[in-house]
């Protein structure tokens, strides 16, 4: 999805998890969703294999509590 598609998905308030084109670089698509006043959280998933990777890093880029119990729950 071009960049501008991605800043028409937000100024429409539709968040969501988007999946970026190789041409987009996550701070190109940071400063859009920052205009747009919305959170952006990215997580390289090239190197993720399993749930335990991902829950992992999903944790640490929402910034989960400690008390995260590591699972779907």
């Amino acid at each position: 999805m071009p960049l501008d598609a991605l800043n028409d998905l937000l100024e429409d308030e539709m968040g969501g998890v988007f999946f970026l084109p190789r041409h987009a670089t996550p701070r190109e698509v940071q400063a859009v969703a920052k205009r747009a006043k919305f959170a952006f959280f990215h997580i390289e998933g090239r190197n993720i294999a399993r749930k335990e990777q991902l829950l992992n890093h999903v944790a640490t880029a929402l910034h989960f509590p400690g008390y995260f119990g590591d699972n779907w729950d």
